[in-house]
């Protein structure tokens, strides 16, 4: 099963970057579909065999915005969450807000969504060398806000505000109480934040900072940049990167199998204010669905 599902997997992958956006979520889908059949031969012992989507769209005919994306409560998507000890989509969620917890749509989000920020963890400068010591505080920067926020009558309220759609980062401060801020390179600011390392209030060295910051922050593709995703409505948690692709691609498949003609609108540049964001959705799964799956087959 592992090594017929992932050679199904690689060749789908192939045959989606010799096709347009018109038809490539359809083969993009069911490429990631095979690939979860690997990814539980792999890890789930004895359980390891998927039955169904286990997901289900709903609202096709409203578009694209209105898709609600959920899971059926049992099936791959169900069982490949227990696997992956992700949440799942118990509670319905809009194809815009699933897209949002991907980092390909931090350049060209959907209007109205909150999309991942990136943690850089900077060391900070001691007497001791490039490291954190002697603190329980363990510091770093998120880029990616919106720079807005900053011309708010509030501004730190209105970062509470935003910063609650991220729950993996909660229990930050701002340190001394200052609002340190630059622009960013890409897109928005970074703002510099602290969080407790632990509640003992002991001393604590680097390695025990970096660990509480990938706490908070997740790898994605490669692992060089931790991002740290919003939550989807009614979940404590985030959905593990494969399977937001997973709810992203069968939303838009299902889309482009029964809806073809108002599909083909929404990929129109020309019509359509959505368009770029799509695109730039489907050439991202081609890059980053076959790291996410190597990430997902190990322990």
């Amino acid at each position: 099963m592992f090594a017929a599902a992932l050679e199904q997997a690689e060749q789908l992958f192939r045959a989606s970057a010799a096709v347009g956006a018109a038809a490539r979520p359809l083969t993009l889908f069911y490429g990631l579909s095979q690939a979860g059949r690997a990814i539980a031969a792999a890890r789930a012992g004895e359980a390891w065999q998927l039955h169904g989507h286990g997901i289900r769209a709903e609202g096709l005919d409203a578009g694209l915005l209105k898709v609600q994306i959920r899971d059926s409560g049992k099936g791959s998507f169900t069982q490949l969450a227990s696997i992956l000890g992700s949440p799942s989509l118990s509670e319905p969620a809009t194809l815009p807000q699933i897209c949002a917890t991907l980092p390909e749509t931090q350049e060209h989000p959907f209007s109205g969504v909150a999309v991942p920020i990136v943690l850089n963890m900077w060391p900070q400068r001691t007497d001791t060398g490039w490291s954190l010591v002697l603190s329980a505080k363990a510091e770093a920067w998120l880029c990616g806000l919106p720079s807005s926020l900053l011309e708010e009558l509030e501004p730190k309220e209105a970062i509470r505000q935003f910063m609650g759609h991220f729950p993996t980062a909660a229990g930050w401060d701002f340190p001394d109480g200052n609002l340190d801020h630059v622009p960013a390179q890409g897109r928005g600011m970074c703002i510099r934040l602290r969080w407790l390392t632990d509640d003992s209030g002991l001393g604590r060295s680097e390695p025990d900072r970096q660990a509480r910051l990938r706490e908070i922050a997740v790898p994605y593709g490669d692992g060089d940049v931790l991002w740290v995703p919003p939550a989807l409505p009614g979940a404590v948690q985030p959905l593990h990167p494969l399977l937001a692709w997973w709810a992203t691609l069968y939303g838009l498949s299902m889309l482009a199998r029964y809806e073809p003609a108002p599909w083909v609108e929404h990929l129109d540049v020309n019509r359509s204010d959505v368009a770029v964001s799509l695109e730039a959705m489907l050439d991202g799964a081609l890059e980053a669905c076959p790291k996410i799956i190597l990430l997902s087959l190990g322990p």
